[in-house]
């Protein structure tokens, strides 16, 4: 049994970030949608969603770029761009050595 089928999706999707995405354009969609109608019907939902997301957004920051980590990680062991094994082991080093500095 795959890994991605015991979850229900990919081990590599970031589901925290892709939600962070999400909350921010529909928080940006009620402040057009109260922009045209001229009505504070959206205010609740909108400030409860601009409050978890300005409570957060240190945090998917960080996970933003661990993630691209994990990303090119897995580009680079996938071997999409046919390296033999010693360009597969130079490119991930660079990758352990960039992810090192950045710390």
């Amino acid at each position: 049994m795959r890994i991605d089928n015991c979850f229900g999706h990919p081990p590599l999707e970031a589901s925290g970030l892709k939600l962070q995405e999400n909350l921010t354009l529909i928080e940006q969609s009620l402040e057009r949608m109260e922009k045209k109608c001229f009505t504070t019907t959206f205010s609740q939902p909108k400030i409860l969603i601009a409050k978890g997301l300005s409570a957060t957004v240190s945090l998917f920051s960080l996970v933003r770029v661990a993630y691209q980590w994990v990303d090119k990680a897995s580009y680079i062991l996938n071997n999409k761009i046919a390296f033999d094994a010693a360009g597969v082991k130079q490119s991930y080093q660079q990758l352990l050595t960039e992810m090192s500095q950045q710390k």
